[in-house]
């Protein structure tokens, strides 16, 4: 539940953002317009991306982080009544689930997205790419196993044999990189060492998890959600204290 997994993400959120923070404004520079556990609204290079969980999951408002090209949150299993009087063991596997936003478009312009997915995979293949496809930690243990492209999404399973830099987290998780709004999002999925999940249950969250980023983010509502998040309730996070250096999820 979320209680048990805030302060491994606040780590985990902390290892992928980048080293020194932004001046931002409304127009320009990656900020988070509005922070709630249903969305993080963000504002990327002028462009806006709303992150949403899938059903049963929320977002863990104190996870979220705002770096000089990367925003980045984390989300979990909502916390209910009804799930809080269940015995742990009797739990079914749970998600641990991320989202980080880009200042940059995945695809170039003029340019098939085919070909654009095609130096993404050569990419992440790499030494240096493959620091993207993890989770903070060393690359030297970690392993794509399978790769797939669906809707102009590059859906990666992964192995990291290595020491977590969650040590709740299994080693086996699924990641995505899409573009929403012309800029590059990334997603994982992935389950606890205590309640693994079957690989194909971790690719079907993460398709629900990437349909319901799509729908969130058609024009008309993500301009519904702007307008909504220039209303004086509005709770916006401010960019975080500058991480250590390290790797940075985009």
């Amino acid at each position: 539940m979320i209680g048990r997994t805030l302060a491994p993400g606040i780590l985990l959120a902390a290892t992928l953002a980048a080293c020194t923070p932004p001046a931002v404004s409304v127009d320009t520079g990656m900020q988070v317009r509005r922070a709630t556990r249903d969305e993080v609204l963000v504002s990327a290079e002028g462009r806006s991306v709303s992150l949403v969980p899938p059903e049963g999951y929320c977002v863990m408002r104190d996870s979220v982080q705002t770096a000089e090209q990367v925003v980045f949150t984390l989300m979990g299993e909502c916390a209910t009544p009804a799930a809080a009087a269940i015995d742990a063991d009797d739990l079914p596997p749970g998600g641990l689930l991320t989202a980080s936003v880009s200042y940059a478009p995945l695809f170039r312009a003029q340019e098939p997205h085919g070909a654009s997915l095609d130096a993404l995979e050569e990419f992440l293949g790499s030494d240096r790419g493959l620091a993207l496809v993890g989770r903070g930690g060393e690359t030297e243990r970690l392993q794509i196993l399978e790769s797939y492209r669906e809707n102009d999404a590059l859906l990666l399973l992964v192995e990291d044999s290595g020491a977590q830099v969650i040590p709740i987290s299994a080693p086996r998780f699924w990641r995505a990189f899409l573009e929403l709004n012309d800029r590059m999002v990334s997603v994982s999925v992935s389950t606890f060492r205590d309640r693994p999940s079957d690989d194909r249950q971790m690719l079907s969250l993460l398709r629900r998890f990437i349909a319901g980023l799509r729908e969130a983010n058609r024009p008309a509502l993500v301009e519904a959600g702007i307008a909504a998040a220039a209303s004086p309730t509005e709770t916006t996070v401010q960019p975080a204290p500058a991480a250590p250096a390290g790797p940075t999820d985009r």
